[in-house]
């Protein structure tokens, strides 16, 4: 079940982050760290009501934040399609649900609520070094577009968009 995140939901979200940082370490991949995503971004994304979990049983496997609130680094992008847009981002599976289809199904879920809110666009971004997220972007039928740069990172993050039927 997919609902929207609760703030007492805010430790075990905190755990699966942390859980997400660790699988990126293995993979040589520093795009999350234990400060970044922070608590209060999760707390902030939360009192905004853009946090949805997937919860198995009671138990949250996963996270994703669906928001209409584009960074200011996409203006840069020269991106292939305009209007209204869903921006995903915080996307993290528990380690104890990993290789479940999870992402798959909150990727879907946020096509899904685009389409019902008329939205034809999803817009997302990850980190260069991250492998796994390209490879499920791109199986999800997200095209790359361009790369970006953010303060923090040296590497560029791949920015990726998806038009819905």
């Amino acid at each position: 079940m997919i609902r929207k995140a609760k703030i007492e939901d805010i430790n075990s979200i905190m755990k699966i982050k942390s859980e997400a940082v660790n699988v990126m370490n293995e993979d040589n991949n520093d795009q999350w760290s234990n400060n970044y995503p922070s608590k209060e971004m999760f707390i902030n994304d939360i009192n905004s009501e853009e946090l949805y979990v997937y919860e198995i049983d009671e138990e949250i496997a996963g996270v994703i934040c669906i928001t209409t609130k584009e960074d200011e680094e996409y203006r840069s992008v020269n991106w292939s399609a305009t209007g209204k847009q869903f921006i995903v981002h915080r996307l993290a599976i528990s380690d104890k649900f990993r290789k479940n289809g999870i992402a798959i199904k909150l990727l879907n879920y946020a096509e899904d609520l685009a389409r019902k809110n008329h939205i034809s666009i999803i817009k997302l971004d990850t980190f260069s070094k991250n492998k796994r997220a390209q490879n499920l972007f791109v199986k999800m039928g997200y095209n790359y577009v361009s790369d970006i740069n953010f303060p923090r990172k040296k590497e560029p993050y791949h920015c990726y968009e998806k038009v819905l039927n």
